[in-house]
């Protein structure tokens, strides 16, 4: 009897412990009509010398979803980490830089809510917040690789002197 608890301990703690990853609740694929557009951040760097856009298919997207972790190991431009990654909703585009083809992530905070509440049209058009602080950022995923880099976010915003 205690050996069959135990088992049922272990396959029940086994299987929580290999879903909860931080695989993205919120992500949507932007068609390449809106690459030009995501690019076009006002308050961060993105990716120079883009050749072209695609549309993310189906098992890229899946080696995002499985890779999605190691964002939190990225170091930002203003040499800060994103730690909680279910704060955010994600954008992805494909795109070629030289020869390399990329993964372009814009990320915008939800906290607790749908992003359908918090911006509305986020599934087919592109975000792009002029300041917005820390909580604006995006970052490039290397297909062949499997490696994130490039992780830009926004500036801080304005300082209010009181």
């Amino acid at each position: 009897m205690k050996t069959q608890i135990f088992v049922l301990f272990f396959i029940l703690f086994g299987s929580y412990y290999r879903t909860s990853t931080d695989s993205p609740k919120y992500i949507v694929r932007l068609n390449t009509s809106e690459g030009k557009r995501i690019m076009k951040q006002c308050s961060r760097g993105t990716p120079k010398k883009v050749k072209s856009f695609f549309y993310v298919q189906d098992s890229t997207l899946n080696i995002i979803k499985e890779e999605f972790d190691k964002i939190k190991e990225v170091k930002s431009s203003y040499n800060s980490y994103i730690n909680d990654l279910d704060y955010y909703a994600y954008q992805v585009i494909g795109l070629v830089i030289k020869k390399d083809s990329f993964i372009y992530i814009n990320a915008f905070p939800i906290r607790d809510k749908n992003p359908d509440d918090v911006k509305k049209y986020w599934r087919k058009d592109a975000v792009v917040i002029c300041d917005g602080g820390h909580n604006y950022w995006g970052i490039l995923f290397n297909i062949k690789k499997k490696t994130f880099s490039d992780l830009n976010r926004n500036g801080p915003g304005p300082i209010i002197l009181e």
